[in-house]
């Protein structure tokens, strides 16, 4: 082998191991955020999350959904209704936005679900609520 090749070699392993590592902090955000946060957020704050899909022509759309909210909290007070969808959102940006803004006002882009145009174009709310700080 010549040193070129060396080098090369070397300049290969680094590219792959970051590339392995950068997806192994994508997975773990992920993690994070939905199967640790989520399910605390979503009792704190009123709301369970999902998913909508609708189908426009031979495409399949979908978003962020609320598919329930518990009447009488965060959620609910602030105007959010059951089948609300969220769209530009994953699930994990969701959780993190919820999470950042802690003792702060937070908004959310809003449409109405359900069948119909793609979830893009259709009317906005915007919702502004305060995410309370942490319990205890």
């Amino acid at each position: 082998m010549t040193l070129e090749w060396d080098i090369l070699s070397l300049v290969l392993i680094g590219t792959l191991i970051t590339i392995v590592v950068f997806c192994l902090y994508i997975i773990a955000i992920g993690i994070y955020y939905q199967a640790i946060l989520g399910p605390f957020l979503e009792r704190e704050l009123g709301f369970v999350e999902g998913a909508a899909y609708i189908q426009v022509g031979q495409r399949l759309h979908s978003a962020v959904a609320l598919c329930s909210i518990v009447p009488g909290g965060v959620f609910d007070r602030a105007g959010f209704r059951a089948g609300d969808v969220l769209p530009g959102l994953s699930h994990t940006d969701l959780f993190r936005l919820l999470n950042r803004n802690r003792g702060r006002i937070a908004q959310l882009t809003v449409v109405d679900g359900g069948q119909g145009l793609p979830f893009g174009n259709r009317p906005i709310r915007l919702i502004r609520f305060e995410v309370p700080l942490r319990a205890g």
